[in-house]
């Protein structure tokens, strides 16, 4: 019986070792970590976007811009981005990438290209919305900062919600591609209808890094309070360690 209950000690013990090593990961060990995940799954991502792009092009008659990647080699990065996972602090795994699909119909590539990101980019905002009010709400109640009390975690909300969706601007489509007809077994299947002449379908689709969301959400939180516990060593002390 001692020796059962001493071995438990031990694996308790090392399990809370465990749970520390995560929570200090570097960001060399993530870099390290991403790398090693990425070179899993490449194998796997590949299969798939080989497969996938063949179907695409033909039988549904997309295409790529001109000098842009082809489409496996696109679908490729994007299928890479949806099977990483992300290790989160309590070592619970999560996708490591928000992403939406956006669509454009315009007479112009261009034209239909713009209306697609945008597209895509006020879907990923909803998701990004949510995410940011869960990451910011748990960041303050996980770092026990006392002082600060519902209406302030509200306004950091909303400043981390705003500095977030203006990043979004820059966030350029992973994968895009276009057509210009739709083939006839492929309309059988949709409830649209075809393409009118002169005008072009584009398809894009916009992925957001959680771990840069993590880092970019928690330097705001710091930021946005760090005024108001500037006279609080110990809760500005609980801040910057967060």
């Amino acid at each position: 019986m001692k020796k059962i209950t001493h071995l438990l000690v031990i694996i308790i013990i090392m399990s809370l070792f465990t749970s520390v090593a995560t929570a200090q990961k570097t960001p060399k060990d993530i870099k390290k970590q991403r790398k090693e995940q990425r070179a899993k799954i490449k194998g796997k991502a590949v299969k798939e976007a080989r497969k996938e792009g063949k179907r695409l092009e033909k039988k549904e008659g997309w295409r790529v811009f001109p000098g842009a990647l082809p489409i496996s080699k696109q679908l490729e990065d994007s299928w890479m981005k949806k099977y990483e996972m992300k290790v989160n602090d309590d070592g619970s795994q999560t996708n490591a990438y928000v992403y939406a699909t956006g669509s454009g119909v315009a007479k112009t590539k261009s034209a239909a290209k713009m209306k697609a990101t945008d597209d895509a980019r006020i879907q990923l905002a909803q998701q990004i919305n949510s995410y940011v009010t869960a990451l910011t709400t748990s960041s303050i109640a996980n770092a026990q900062l006392s002082t600060i009390d519902a209406e302030t975690i509200d306004e950091v909300v909303q400043t981390a919600k705003t500095v977030t969706v203006a990043n979004l601007k820059n966030v350029q489509p992973v994968f895009v591609i276009y057509r210009t007809k739709i083939p006839k077994k492929e309309l059988r299947k949709s409830s649209g209808g075809q393409l009118k002449s002169g005008t072009v379908e584009v398809s894009v689709e916009l992925f957001y890094d959680l771990y840069q969301l993590n880092n970019q959400v928690k330097e705001t939180i710091k930021k946005e309070l760090k005024n108001k516990l500037e006279n609080n060593e110990e809760e500005l002390n609980k801040l910057m360690k967060m």
